[in-house]
């Protein structure tokens, strides 16, 4: 039914501009590296072709807006809020994503499109505390990961190249070598900083999988840019030493997943491959989001310790008096909530968590 309504159409043709004048924003509008060089510079206009509109309006901030009017419509359709338990309502708001993967950390477009998301989640908000008691509902706000900054403006210098990382002379030498043993090309392969190898195929070729391993790990730590080069299997040790980088490697490689070395990048380089702004690296840029929590169970402050997007679930657990049924990941931020006890219905305390980490 909500679909039936055709809220996107009014937009077809529509023009973004700047939300504020162009003097409240720091970033430069002028960023040929942005967007793959077209269409970088204020305003942007959605194509009034509707085959066309509909595929670039994910890039467009009114797509938050569909969204948030989506998820209030299914509070109402759904009665959310109104039986004897507690009711999730979870919305994932993508724009910013699609937007700053076009445009950059760095960009205007990105800037506006925050201060229209804040306007956006204050619609919503108000219209949600209309239909069910703000009292009785909490909040929790965070991002999926973070994003790291086009090479090309954050190193000096006029190389196109500048601040990429060049994978292919390695990734043909080594299927050459492995041609020229006897075994297919395709027995490797690379994939956002994973190295998987076939072991099975090089051992019926008589191999020594663990001399391959190795010299690719010996190699791989040569090229410019590269900032570690860890072998699978001493990922656990590394992370429980405290390495924060073998740690994230460690909850990313699902264990069927037949990795041999998992490759980080120096901050701020990217693979040569990608030419949008992106993120993916165990660094701390693509890792570090921040955690909002609101509501009546809540106290006010803001804390800049480090905390993990696993701690949510338990603290909205403890929030609501629950207990968790099996093991979880996570620990409950007991310095968020407010002393147990009877909660006064007014009290809307608020607690922004800026150290969070995947």
């Amino acid at each position: 039914k909500f679909n039936a309504r055709e809220m996107f159409q009014s937009y077809f043709g529509q023009t973004w501009n700047l939300l504020l004048p162009p003097s409240a924003y720091a970033e430069p509008d002028s960023q040929p590296i942005e967007n793959l060089g077209k269409d970088f510079v204020f305003p942007h206009r959605l194509d009034p072709d509707v085959t066309k509109a509909l595929d670039g309006f994910t890039e467009m901030p009114w797509m938050d807006e569909i969204t948030a009017a989506f998820a209030l419509n299914g509070v109402d359709e759904l009665k959310l809020g109104l039986g004897n338990g507690t009711d999730v309502l979870a919305m994932s708001l993508s724009t910013t994503d699609a937007i700053g993967h076009r445009y950059g950390p760095d960009s205007r477009e990105l800037h506006d499109q925050l201060l229209r998301l804040d306007r956006t989640l204050g619609k919503f908000l108000d219209s949600l505390f209309v239909l069910r008691d703000s009292s009785t509902i909490i909040l929790a706000l965070s991002a999926d990961h973070g994003v790291s900054p086009f090479p090309g403006l954050h190193f000096a210098g006029t190389d196109s190249l500048r601040g990429m990382v060049n994978i292919k002379p390695l990734m043909d030498s080594t299927r050459s070598r492995f041609i020229a043993l006897g075994v297919e090309s395709d027995v490797i392969d690379f994939e956002s900083g994973m190295i998987m190898l076939e072991r099975g195929r090089l051992r019926a070729r008589g191999i020594n999988v663990d001399s391959v391993v190795r010299s690719l790990k010996s190699r791989w730590s040569a090229i410019p840019g590269i900032q570690s080069v860890y072998a699978k299997e001493d990922l656990p040790a590394l992370a429980k030493s405290g390495n924060v980088i073998a740690r994230r490697w460690l909850h990313a490689i699902p264990d069927n997943l037949d990795v041999i070395l998992a490759v980080s990048l120096k901050p701020y380089y990217y693979w040569s491959t990608v030419k949008y702004a992106t993120h993916g690296t165990p660094n701390q840029l693509d890792a570090w989001v921040p955690i909002v929590f609101v509501g009546p169970m809540f106290k006010p402050g803001r804390y800049t310790r480090e905390v993990h997007t696993v701690d949510i679930a338990p603290t909205l657990a403890a929030a609501l008096g629950i207990a968790p049924i099996e093991p979880i990941d996570g620990k409950i931020l007991k310095d968020a909530l407010r002393p147990t006890g009877p909660r006064p219905a007014s009290a809307a305390g608020g607690v922004g968590l800026p150290g969070a980490k995947k």
